[in-house]
């Protein structure tokens, strides 16, 4: 009956230190992770911060929220729009494999972009415009196969130009995005996408 006893009383023991065991080490990762989520939305703020500083004096934030970037523009931008438009790319070897090589472009367009189609028929429209400014959010996967040279996203033969990264996506110009179609504006444009920043 002693023995009985004794080893009820310990068995007892064993799972009260158990289960104060398993509260305690979970309400220490969860204070950890917890710590790890303030770090990280200080950084992040940190760099909004960063931002916000080097921005020269009339020049105006803005952010999305949804890709996690801002960027800075003068005020000969104001009233500028931003479209939401797809780009696609391919295997650059012409194979058929399935796979989804697109994603999101954003265009901010030049408040005073203008489009001229030329006289005549049969001719071609041509672009006497401002510079606006396409913005390609690639997923990773898509990214290290275009480093690799696997797949295009335009008839260019150079790859888009990476402007910043974040934990989802790279961000990059698309070849010959500058001056290409539009001459007027291309180095403001050009001074408007050092300010970009991914967070």
């Amino acid at each position: 009956m002693k023995k009985l006893l004794t080893a009820s009383i310990i068995l007892f023991v064993i799972i009260i230190l158990a289960v104060t065991g398993f509260f305690v080490y979970k309400f220490y990762f969860q204070q950890e992770a917890q710590k790890q989520d303030n770090t990280k939305n200080q950084q992040q703020e940190q760099i909004k911060l960063d931002v916000e500083l080097d921005l020269l004096d009339g020049w105006t934030k803005y952010e999305n929220g949804e890709f996690s970037f801002v960027m800075g523009f003068p005020d000969s931008w104001n009233n500028y729009t931003v479209e939401r438009q797809k780009w696609k790319g391919w295997l650059i070897d012409g194979s058929e494999e399935s796979g989804d090589y697109s994603g999101d472009e954003l265009v901010f367009i030049n408040p005073r972009y203008e489009v001229r189609k030329s006289e005549g028929e049969g001719l071609a429209p041509f672009k006497d415009c401002w510079q606006n400014i396409p913005i390609m959010a690639i997923s990773k996967d898509v990214w290290n196969l275009i480093i690799q040279e696997k797949i295009a996203v335009s008839a260019a033969p150079v790859g888009p130009g990476k402007i910043g990264e974040n934990s989802k996506f790279v961000f990059a110009l698309p070849p010959r995005w500058a001056g290409f179609s539009c001459t007027l504006g291309v180095e403001e444009a050009q001074q408007i996408v050092k300010t970009f920043k991914a967070y």
